[in-house]
C-alpha cells in the first residue's frame, strides 16, 4: 500500500521525487582502459537539486601514491517542468551538478578514487569510491614529439608562433598509418588563443583540445641522425599571450595506432590486420609571460607588440580653408597582433597640435586589410599659418629588445586660405539695368540708397498677415536664446569628449574587448546547444586575464559548465543554453 501511494503521488506531481534522488549522488567515469600519464575524469553526478544554495563536493579519501588528482570542476544546468492539475499550473525548478576530478597515475597499477563528500544545505552526502586499473601505454622509441616557442621570457599582448614537431623512424606506410591516427595533446592549447586559418595543403597535423580536434596545416621533411632516417612533419600555431604568468613542465603528448600485424587484400595491397595503442612524450615546455613595463611607456603607445612597425599619413587634399574637414588615411604595419591594434590620439609625442587643428575625441576601431591596419580619421585646420600636417607619432613594445620603440610618419604639406565670410551684399543684390553696363556707379552709394519707388506704403489690415508678421517677430526674439543654449550644450559636450581622450588607452581596450566578448555571448543564445556553450566558452576565456578572486571562480565555473554541455551525448545538447548565456552576461556586466 506505502509502495502504490508513493507511485501514485510522484506520478500526479504531489510527491518530490526529486528530493530522495538528490539525496543520492553517484559516480561517474571516463570509460576505460587507461594508462599512465593521461588524465581519468571522475565525476561526482548530483541531480534534481531544488535547493538554492550550491552544494560543494570535496574529495573525502586519501590521494594514494602514484596519483595526480586536480579538480573538482563544477558544472551546473537547470531543468524547469510545468504541471496542470484540475486547471492549476504549478512550475518546479531543478538543477543538476556534475563535479569533475582529473586523475593522473606516475605508475601502473589498481588504485582506489575516493570516496567524495557533497555538503548540500549543510547535510553531508556521502559518495563511495571508484577503481582504475592503470596499464602502462607503451612509448614507441621511434616516434618523437615536441613543442617549442621562441624564447622563454615573452610579454602580455605578444603574438608567438607555438612549433609542434612529430617524426617517426620507419618505412613510409608505416608513417602513413601511424599519422592517419595521430593525436596530439597539450594543455596549451587550452589555455591560451589561437589564431588558426583554415588548411590549405593536404598534410596536417591534428590537435586534441577541448572544443575538438584543430587541424593545421603542415609539412613533411626527411632527417638522419643517428644513423637512422625519419619522416618528420612540421606544423605552427599563431598563440596570443593575454595575461601574465608563470607557465612550469607543461607536458606534451601523442596517441596513436601501430600496426602489429599486416595482411594483404584482395588485391594483393599491403594493409593493417590489427593495432595497439602507443604513446611518446616530449620534453616539457616552462616558459614565463610577464607584464609589459610602465617605466618609459610613450604616450603614443596604445598597446602593440611586435617587431617592425611603420605608421603612412596620407590627407584627401592639401588646399584647405580655416575649418574645412580634412580626411586622413592612416595605415599601420607590423609584425603583431593587428587585429586589436588601437591608433594613439594624433596629439601624442608631439603630433598633431590642438591648438592648430580640431582633433577627433573618439579613437576610430580600424579594419585590418592586407597585413595592415587602415584608420579613418577627420580633423580640421584652426590657423591659417599651419603649413603642413606635422608627422604622427606611434610606439610598440618590442619584446626581442624588450623596450619601446616609436616610428613617426611623413609630414604633409598643406595650404591653409582663410574661412570665406557671406556678407549680406553677397546675397541681396539689385539687378543691373543693360542699357547701362558701360557706366561707372559708386557701389557704396548702391548700397545706402533708399528709394521709395515702387513702395506699398498703404496700412495693412489684414489680421492673417498681422498674426504671421508677429510671429516672425516673436521666432526672431527667441533665436538669441536657442544659440546660447545651443552653445552651452557644445561646451558641455566638449568638456565629457575631453576627459575621454585622456582615458588610460589600456583600459579602453579592455573595455571594447569586454564589449565584444558580451556580444559575442548575446549572439550565442540565437545557436544550438553544444555550438551555444562553446560561443561562450570562447568568449569567457578571453576574460579571464581580467577576472579576479570570486569573479574568476565563477568563470571557471561557467567554462567547465559549458564544457560539460559540448560533451554531453545524452541528448540535451542539441536543447537553447538560454541559462548559460544568461549567467554569463551577468558576470560580463559586472566587469563592465
Amino acid at each position: 500500500m506505502r509502495l502504490r501511494m508513493i507511485l501514485t503521488l510522484s506520478i500526479f506531481g504531489l510527491f518530490p521525487a526529486g528530493i530522495v534522488r538528490a539525496q543520492q549522488p553517484y559516480l561517474a567515469q571516463q570509460p576505460g582502459p587507461w594508462f599512465v600519464g593521461e588524465p581519468v575524469v571522475v565525476q561526482v553526478i548530483l541531480e534534481d537539486v531544488q535547493s538554492a544554495a550550491e552544494p560543494v563536493c570535496t574529495l573525502a579519501g586519501d590521494i594514494p601514491e602514484g596519483l595526480r588528482i586536480q579538480g573538482p570542476q563544477t558544472g551546473r544546468s537547470v531543468s524547469s517542468f510545468l504541471q496542470s492539475i484540475n486547471g492549476r499550473v504549478t512550475r518546479r525548478e531543478t538543477a543538476s551538478y556534475r563535479f569533475s576530478f582529473a586523475v593522473t597515475a606516475e605508475r601502473t597499477g589498481d588504485f582506489t578514487v575516493g570516496p567524495f563528500s557533497v555538503e548540500l544545505d549543510g547535510r553531508p552526502l556521502s559518495v563511495g569510491s571508484t577503481q582504475l586499473k592503470i596499464q602502462d601505454l607503451p612509448a614507441d622509441p621511434d616516434m618523437e614529439i615536441s613543442v617549442s616557442l621562441p624564447a622563454q621570457v615573452l610579454y602580455v599582448g605578444q603574438q608567438v608562433p607555438l612549433q609542434i614537431r612529430w617524426a617517426y623512424a620507419g618505412d613510409l606506410q608505416e608513417v602513413q598509418q601511424l599519422f592517419s591516427a595521430l593525436q596530439i595533446r597539450s594543455p596549451l592549447f587550452d589555455q591560451f588563443e589561437f589564431e588558426d586559418v583554415a588548411p590549405r595543403t593536404p598534410t596536417r597535423l591534428t590537435l586534441a583540445t577541448a572544443r575538438g580536434g584543430v587541424s593545421i596545416d603542415a609539412e613533411v621533411e626527411r632527417e638522419s641522425r643517428g644513423g637512422r632516417d625519419y619522416i618528420v612533419v612540421k606544423g605552427s600555431r599563431l598563440m596570443t599571450l593575454d595575461r601574465p604568468a608563470e607557465y612550469e613542465m607543461v607536458p606534451v603528448t601523442c596517441r596513436t595506432e601501430k600496426v602489429t600485424s599486416w595482411g594483404r587484400n584482395l588485391f594483393g595491397d599491403r594493409v593493417a590486420r590489427s593495432t595497439s595503442p602507443v604513446l611518446a612524450a616530449g620534453k616539457p615546455l616552462s616558459f614565463s609571460v610577464r607584464s609589459l613595463p610602465a617605466e618609459n611607456r610613450p604616450e603614443s603607445f596604445s598597446g602593440a607588440v611586435g617587431q617592425g612597425f611603420s605608421i603612412a599619413v596620407a590627407a584627401n587634399r592639401t588646399v584647405v580653408r580655416v575649418g574645412d574637414p580634412i580626411t586622413l588615411d592612416v595605415t599601420v604595419r607590423g609584425q603583431g597582433n593587428l587585429q586589436q591594434l588601437m591608433l594613439p590620439p594624433l596629439s601624442a609625442d608631439g603630433g598633431l597640435s590642438e591648438s592648430d587643428f580640431q582633433l577627433p575625441q573618439e579613437r576610430p576601431l580600424g579594419t585590418s586589410t592586407d597585413g595592415a591596419r587602415q584608420f579613418k580619421v577627420t580633423v580640421r585646420a584652426e590657423q591659417e599659418t599651419v603649413q603642413q600636417i606635422p608627422p604622427v607619432a606611434f610606439s610598440w613594445f618590442d619584446p626581442q629588445q624588450q623596450k619601446y620603440l616609436t616610428t613617426r610618419s611623413a609630414p604633409v604639406a598643406m595650404q591653409v586660405l582663410p574661412a570665406q565670410v557671406i556678407s549680406a551684399s553677397d546675397v541681396v543684390g539689385g539687378a543691373t539695368d543693360s542699357g547701362t553696363a558701360g557706366v561707372a556707379s559708386d557701389d557704396s552709394a548702391a548700397r545706402t540708397a533708399l528709394t521709395f519707388s515702387g513702395a506699398n506704403l498703404a496700412i495693412e489690415k489684414d489680421p492673417a498677415v498681422l498674426l504671421a508678421l508677429a510671429a516672425a517677430e516673436n521666432a526672431g526674439e527667441m533665436l538669441p536664446a536657442l544659440i546660447y543654449a545651443l552653445g552651452i550644450t557644445v561646451v558641455i559636450l566638449a568638456v565629457v569628449t575631453k576627459r575621454r581622450s585622456h582615458r588610460d588607452p589600456l583600459q579602453w581596450e579592455r573595455d571594447q574587448r569586454i564589449r565584444r566578448a558580451r556580444q559575442s555571448i548575446v549572439e550565442s543564445g540565437s545557436l544550438r546547444g553544444a555550438e551555444s556553450a562553446a560561443q561562450v566558452a570562447r568568449a569567457l576565456r578571453q576574460l579571464l586575464g581580467y577576472c579576479t578572486g570570486e569573479v574568476r571562480q565563477r568563470a571557471d565555473r561557467l567554462i567547465a559548465e559549458c564544457e560539460t554541455r559540448i560533451y554531453d551525448r545524452s541528448g540535451q545538447a542539441g536543447q537553447p543554453e538560454q541559462s548559460l548565456v544568461d549567467a554569463a552576461l551577468k558576470l560580463v556586466d559586472q566587469l563592465l
